[in-house]
């Protein structure tokens, strides 16, 4: 006579309010009370009570960390972040003793390059640029531009007497005056520490100015060198 004993097992956990919330039988059969998977819509909020630098988000790629949020507002990521409205620091921001914050959003980074042209009015040609003569790149964070540019020509001809300008600047000048810039070389078939480029009122390009004398550079060249940086407002 063969005799047969069947022991049945029930495994509960239960919840502060004495609810079952998850029951296993012998058999491997599960019952898990209030769980679902569905898509985070925008009205819900994800909280992690947690405190001091605890971790509360991870996101892995690979099992490597790629993004950690701390219990206290510190985070780490390790690919690039896309703040297409901004950042705002009107969290952390201060005044100097007679100053006055009128803007906290930093809302625009980039760098790029541009390209320098050297033009004046009159009779004139100007020929081929040296081989990295015509050369120019900026950095613009928020509203504010800095600009290089190295330019060398010295297949100038004419002599129409007239004023210089650089043309090409990436950004208008977004302030009521000019901006000078500072020249580290000026060479106009002749060296001189006496001349500067100012982006002109609400435009793109530069004057060239005899520094000394406050007025417009006119002398004739038929090599030019311009080094030169300028930083400005943007409109």
């Amino acid at each position: 006579m063969l005799w047969r004993f069947t022991l049945l097992l029930r495994m509960c956990l239960k919840n502060s309010d004495s609810n079952q919330v998850v029951v296993i039988n012998a058999v491997g059969d599960a019952t898990f009370r209030d769980l679902t998977t569905r898509t985070i819509v925008s009205s819900d909020i994800v909280k992690s009570n947690r405190s001091g630098t605890s971790t509360c988000f991870v996101a892995q790629s690979s099992s490597v960390d790629k993004a950690i949020i701390k219990a206290d507002g510190s985070a780490t990521f390790a690919g690039v972040i896309s703040a297409d409205a901004g950042i705002d620091f009107s969290g952390i921001s201060s005044t100097a003793a007679s100053g006055s914050v009128d803007n906290n959003l930093l809302d625009d980074y980039e760098e790029g390059t541009w390209t320098p042209v050297l033009t004046r009015t009159g009779t004139w040609t100007i020929g081929a640029y040296a081989t990295g003569g015509q050369e120019g790149r900026y950095t613009k964070v928020g509203n504010k531009v800095t600009a290089w540019c190295q330019v060398q020509n010295q297949n100038i001809s004419g002599t129409p007497s007239t004023k210089w300008t650089l043309t090409g600047f990436p950004f208008t000048n977004g302030r009521a005056y000019n901006t000078a810039g500072t020249m580290g070389r000026n060479y106009m078939s002749g060296d001189t520490n006496d001349r500067d480029a100012r982006i002109k009122i609400s435009a793109a390009y530069a004057d060239l100015y005899t520094t000394s004398t406050d007025t417009l550079y006119a002398g004739n060249a038929t090599y030019a060198i311009w080094e030169c940086v300028w930083t400005y407002e943007a409109a």
